[in-house]
């Protein structure tokens, strides 16, 4: 049976779970509750993870925690999650003060490069195992591929997410309250 984490309330509203194991590496997630199946403009969930995760570097960042293998971030249906993985736990600090930035408004300078990242990443031309991944799945869960806009609707989509809609996006979802932190490791 494994430990329970021990949950702590913030004063500003963050749910922060610690779970002590005696390794000598450690791991940081910024989980928020607000996914693709909450976008009104499909793929917004997913830009504001780019923009947001490009300023809190998770992506990889010169300097600090450059040694770190497990790093980046995904958008799921109803969270998105920003994680650094493989720390030394003394470098815990640095790590929830970046994953921190995701709390600041967007820094939009990373929105043009965050779109153009996108369509690589859903682009049939460039991973062509998505599309087959995508009809098995539809086989297998039908009424939750209901939900879930086709590549051409997704890639369409980019186009009409302006800093203003990631900005109000933001403004919705990207609040303490609405979030959570899982520190795992020798912490």
């Amino acid at each position: 049976m494994g430990v329970i984490p021990q949950k702590t309330v913030l004063d500003n509203g963050l749910t922060l779970y610690a779970n002590h194991k005696p390794f000598g590496i450690a791991a940081v997630y910024f989980c928020v509750r607000v996914g693709s199946f909450d976008d009104l403009i499909p793929e917004t969930a997913h830009v504001n993870e780019h923009v947001l995760g490009s300023a809190a570097g998770v992506y990889g960042k010169k300097g600090e925690l450059n040694y770190i293998v497990g790093n980046g971030a995904e958008t799921a249906p109803q969270t998105t999650l920003f994680f650094l993985e493989g720390l030394f736990p003394n470098d815990i600090e640095i790590a929830v003060k970046r994953l921190c930035e995701i709390f600041r408004p967007p820094c939009l300078e990373f929105l043009v490069h965050a779109k153009n990242d996108i369509r690589e990443e859903i682009s049939p031309e460039t991973r062509p195992s998505l599309a087959f991944s995508e009809r098995v799945l539809k086989l297998l869960f039908p009424k939750f591929w209901e939900r879930v806009p086709s590549e051409k609707t997704s890639l369409g989509s980019l186009e009409f997410i302006t800093s203003d809609v990631i900005e109000a996006h933001w403004d919705q979802y990207y609040d303490p309250y609405n979030a959570y932190v899982y520190l795992s490791g020798n912490i």
